[in-house]
């Protein structure tokens, strides 16, 4: 095996080079054990970014537009009342009880982002011990 200009370093020289290279291309560790490259991190900063900037499209931008529900204008067009149903989450229409809705956007669209990155990280050890 021959490296830059035909020459074999030693054994401790090319651990050393390898290690090098490990911590350039595998520079972050999100999870013991799993290794994410920097193209990993910049896709997580980009999501991170698409979460905060998630309420001027899921509440100031409704709200400038006047959206609603398509189901909400169907009822009321029918005459049927809201009902409510037992609580049985936390985050009632993606907001956190006791913050601003902007808040509660960014606060639920994290959780949810752990909780999917989670069951993916989870997917890929197992698959990983399968093979």
């Amino acid at each position: 095996m021959k490296w830059r200009d035909g020459y074999f370093p030693s054994y401790r020289r090319r651990k050393i080079l390898l290690r090098r290279w490990q911590r350039r291309f595998s520079s972050c560790h999100l999870i013991s054990g799993v290794n994410y490259s920097p193209i990993n991190r910049r896709a997580l900063m980009f999501v991170a970014v698409l979460v905060i900037v998630s309420p001027l499209f899921g509440v100031v931008g409704s709200e400038l537009v006047g959206y609603h529900e398509p189901l909400d204008l169907a009822a009321e067009m029918l005459g049927l009342e809201e009902w409510s149903l037992p609580e049985w989450t936390p985050f009632t229409d993606y907001t956190v009880p006791g913050l601003p809705d902007t808040i509660g956007y960014i606060v639920a669209g994290f959780i949810g982002v752990g909780v999917i990155l989670a069951i993916g990280v989870l997917l890929a050890r197992l698959t990983a011990q399968q093979k």
